[in-house]
């Protein structure tokens, strides 16, 4: 009566081979084998197209995309659903993602989180665990991965759209999970936006939310009647080591006259993940716990995004300016202090109220799209 929820899942690097071969205990190993296989269902992110020849999406960050031969190993994951919703599904384009989704279909395998556009988009699929109905409903940020009215991509945070799913969901089905593909990267609690987000989706019929994306073990909360788990790490991405990428958990949720959870901490190697054990594995619960604790005071999540936001402007603000020579030479002289020197007190106030202010950002967005958009057909 299980489910097993992985977070973000890209072939990468050493892993491409294992996935092209279907080796999924190379994968995971023996111990973590055994346990992903004896599950009831299983749910992870799928953050990349599977793609071999296309034109990488012109956005802000990298362009992710894998073999499509490592739908071999996808498949032998056995996944009951895989999310689609997230930031990198449309890195190359909606002919990526339509391939992605084609692959998917030829295999035989369920997704959700994405559609060929807006109105059409697959939000929710409900999974038989253990004779409950469970929806799974998956949701991201606004990035460049979304879908509009007259385009594919994945499903984007719309809050009067999904507050309305979610009511009709609780009625329908014994359980809601929300999988959420949002939240800073690399930021092990929640913001104060993001806490919010995720509580209002509790009030309106989410069971369970699990918020991925920040590529880290981040803490959790019990809320009202509902679990949010605040950022679980990768599943399989083996793009990076560091403390963030090394360490992950894999989320156990039962479901029987009420939902239960527990947590299987894993960890990255060379080639695929494993088990954590014995020492390691009460360590990464133990930091868990403590993160978990630390949020029940309400002013912590404040202050720890305070402290962090002050951290972060100087970054935000070299981005802002443009990417002069001159400006990174200074920028990587001052270690960024000089962007308090360029952005004074009023200019501040001006990107302050250029991004705060409903209506103005808005426009500059709307009139960002449609300026990328002539500049496309111009070339």
């Amino acid at each position: 009566m299980n489910m097993l929820i992985a977070g973000d899942l890209v072939p990468y690097g050493d892993d491409v081979t294992l996935f092209k071969h279907g080796d999924i205990e190379g994968l995971l190993g023996k111990e973590l084998f055994k346990i992903w296989s004896q599950a009831g269902s299983r749910v992870f992110n799928l953050e990349t197209p599977l793609i071999n020849h296309e034109i990488p999406l012109s956005k802000c960050g990298p362009n992710l995309k894998a073999d499509e031969k490592c739908i071999n190993g996808i498949t032998k994951l056995k996944p009951s659903t895989i999310c689609l919703a997230n930031n990198h599904i449309l890195d190359y384009g909606e002919s990526g993602l339509n391939k992605t989704v084609s692959i998917l279909k030829e295999n035989g395998l369920s997704y959700v989180g994405v559609g060929k556009n807006l109105e059409k988009a697959i939000r929710c699929k409900v999974l038989n665990v253990g004779g409950k109905k469970v929806a799974v409903y998956n949701t991201c940020e606004m990035e460049f991965s979304v879908a509009t009215k007259n385009s594919s991509g994945a499903f984007g945070y719309d809050e009067g759209e999904i507050i309305e799913d979610l009511i009709d969901l609780k009625k329908k089905n014994d359980y809601v999970v929300v999988i959420y593909h949002g939240g800073k990267e690399h930021y092990r609690y929640p913001s104060p936006l993001l806490q919010k987000r995720c509580r209002l989706l509790v009030r309106f019929g989410a069971d369970l939310v699990v918020c991925q994306h920040s590529h880290c073990i981040g803490c959790m909360e019990k809320y009202d009647s509902g679990i949010i788990i605040y950022g679980q790490g990768n599943f399989i991405f083996n793009k990076e080591s560091n403390e963030f990428w090394n360490e992950s958990l894999i989320v156990d949720a039962s479901f029987g006259d009420k939902i239960c959870i527990s947590y299987i901490p894993i960890v990255k190697q060379q080639q695929g993940i494993r088990i954590a054990e014995g020492e390691e594995r009460e360590r990464i619960l133990r930091e868990f716990k403590k993160r978990s604790e630390e949020i029940k005071d309400g002013s912590f999540v404040d202050k720890q995004y305070n402290d962090y936001s002050k951290e972060m402007l100087n970054a935000y603000l070299f981005r802002l300016h443009g990417n002069s020579k001159m400006t990174r030479i200074l920028y990587k002289l001052t270690n960024g202090k000089v962007m308090s020197r360029i952005y004074n007190g009023n200019k501040k106030l001006t990107v302050q109220n250029m991004i705060e202010c409903e209506s103005h950002r808005e426009s500059i967005i709307q009139g960002l799209k449609c300026s990328i958009e002539d500049e496309a057909d111009n070339r």
